[in-house]
């Protein structure tokens, strides 16, 4: 072979090096993109599954921290549905009694008894004045 044609060829191969190179590095890319896009969608219909999951558990079988549950009924009551907060003070209270805290259940019977004051039933539900229901606690 003569000097030229071998500097041509050699130019050939150069050329198709880089140019194998240059696709071998897009082929890669284009899988890890294609793979980090599958990956991420993969990820977020989990996420929104566990989502919807979560928010579908009825509230009956969750159980209620009591915390919570004052916070709540607080939150109701400044809210001026005081129908709401009642049923809430009235699940905080029955929750301290299962955990026999005396303290905490006098503390949210007597909010549920200034809860039912504000829409005029204290009469209605028979309650026992606060004293009472203190001392039927002890």
């Amino acid at each position: 072979m003569t000097r030229k044609k071998t500097v041509n060829i050699a130019k050939r191969l150069k050329h198709w090096w880089r140019e194998s190179q240059f696709a071998a590095i897009k082929k890669l890319l284009d899988r890890t993109y294609v793979r980090a896009v599958i990956f991420v969608l993969i990820l977020s219909s989990l996420l929104l599954a566990t989502i919807s999951v979560t928010a579908q558990i009825p509230s009956d079988r969750v159980p209620q921290n009591p915390v919570y549950l004052i916070q709540e009924a607080q939150t109701f009551y400044e809210q001026r549905q005081f129908d709401r907060s009642a049923e809430i003070w009235q699940q905080a209270a029955a929750a301290f009694a299962a955990k026999n805290d005396v303290l905490n259940q006098a503390m949210a019977l007597s909010n549920l008894s200034l809860t039912y004051q504000q829409f005029g039933q204290w009469e209605g539900q028979n309650l026992r004045s606060p004293k009472a229901s203190i001392s039927s606690i002890d």
